[in-house]
């Protein structure tokens, strides 16, 4: 080694460093070594065998953990659908409605001391916010599975509707098992109250009686034609008055969207008295279902009696007004606390108009549009009796069509003899 003065390393693909010692004698000139270009970068440039286990092993680890938490995340998924809801729905309802927490509940109702009414889904209760806005909130007292199905149904159909004579949605409340909705408070009770004298409510006029029905005919209107929704439990205890008696529809929790063209099959809902006799049958649900149970609160407006009468023989109002005007006379269906003060032509369109829209069979029923037109022309008619106004010209133009269904035409039901 100490006489050596060449050496050729070239052409051997070595990937070692060179010695130091080597390189200084080549430095010097005392050694010529002969060398690839990049034999002393390849120990820096190139991974050792070790590198790339551990480079590999890194990968792996990354991917497990990716399919760990996807896992995770789909499971989370799954538990929030059997919940009742998916987190796109929920995503929707937090960013248009105000939540609160079940404490704020508790302050708001003064630890839930006034209760205002109580239904299938739970207890209401008159609470205040900090602006002193007057809310009704609902609290649930459902089973949990049934109760978020049923809340996340009410909260998500009052925040997509929006009209005047719906009820307004302020807020919701889903904290753990607490569950409940925050709607505007409206001061005169509703329909029902005032039909039955409850708490000390005042019986409404005929003129009151065919404002607050026909607003919450139109409010029936816009759910079907508007929103291709059917309320489903369309009754007087859901007609909610405000302080000038204006009418709002609540209780949307168990709407339900429907297509114009095919009907839906759905389990069977309702209050007993103003359920659908097809629907009861059939389990067939369509926008005709609601006609039917507007058509029993006409008659529940006119005689001021409950759907079902006597509840040891549980006559429904149906038959009995039937049986009443087989007799002809419209006194004898009328309620006796308007004291005479009606327009017996407009009585009888809405007891006409009620005829129409509990038939037996929904296609020969009228749709809420037709309704709302109809129940306009009986408005107008008991104005110009307040007015002294109806001339006799006026009587006749007014009373001379049938009420007819706007899809089958040649369904109508002409006006009584009188």
């Amino acid at each position: 080694m100490l006489k050596l003065q060449v050496l050729n390393l070239s052409g051997n693909h070595l990937n070692a460093h060179v010695p130091e010692a080597l390189m200084k004698k080549n430095n010097s000139g005392i050694l010529l070594l002969l060398v690839d270009s990049c034999t002393n970068c390849e120990g820096h440039s190139k991974r050792s065998p070790s590198t790339i286990i551990i480079i590999v092993v890194a990968a792996v680890v990354v991917m497990v953990l990716a399919v760990i938490m996807g896992l995770l995340f789909l499971r989370m998924l799954d538990r929030r659908r059997r919940r009742g809801g998916s987190v796109e729905q929920e995503t929707q309802i937090h960013s248009e409605l105000k939540i609160f927490t079940h404490e704020e509940l508790k302050a708001i109702t003064n630890n839930f001391s006034r209760t205002i009414g109580k239904g299938g889904f739970g207890i209401v209760y008159h609470g205040h916010l900090e602006n002193q806005t007057e809310v009704a909130v609902k609290v649930c007292s459902l089973e949990p599975n049934q109760a978020n199905k049923q809340f996340l149904a009410e909260v998500k159909s009052l925040s997509l509707v929006h009209h005047k004579n719906l009820v307004t949605l302020v807020g919701y409340c889903k904290d753990g098992v607490n569950l409940a909705v925050v709607y505007e408070f409206l001061h005169r009770g509703s329909l029902f109250d005032h039909l039955r004298g409850k708490d000390s409510c005042s019986a409404l006029d005929w003129k009151m009686r065919l404002n607050i029905v026909l607003e919450a005919a139109q409010a029936l209107d816009y759910l079907h034609t508007g929103c291709g929704m059917v309320h489903r439990d369309v009754k007087s205890s859901n007609i909610l008055l405000g302080q000038n008696f204006e009418a709002k529809i609540s209780d949307l929790g168990l709407s339900r969207m429907f297509s114009a063209d095919v009907n839906s099959v759905i389990s069977l809902s309702g209050t007993p008295g103003y359920m659908d006799p097809e629907y009861q049958l059939t389990f067939t649900l369509n926008e005709k279902s609601d006609v039917y149970s507007f058509g029993v609160i006409l008659m529940e407006i006119v005689t001021g009696d409950p759907p079902i009468l006597n509840a040891r023989e549980r006559i429904h109002i149906v038959k009995l007004v039937k049986q009443l005007l087989s007799k002809g006379s419209i006194e004898d269906v009328v309620d006796s606390r308007f004291e005479g003060e009606y327009d017996t032509n407009a009585v009888w369109k809405v007891v006409e108009l009620a005829m129409v829209c509990t038939r037996d069979e929904s296609a020969n029923r009228p749709t809420m549009a037709d309704v709302v037109v109809h129940l306009k022309d009986c408005v107008q008619i008991e104005e110009h009796r307040k007015r002294g106004k109806l001339e006799p010209s006026e009587k006749s133009d007014l009373n001379s069509g049938s009420i007819s269904t706007s899809q089958s035409p040649s369904v109508s039901f002409a006006p009584v003899s009188r």
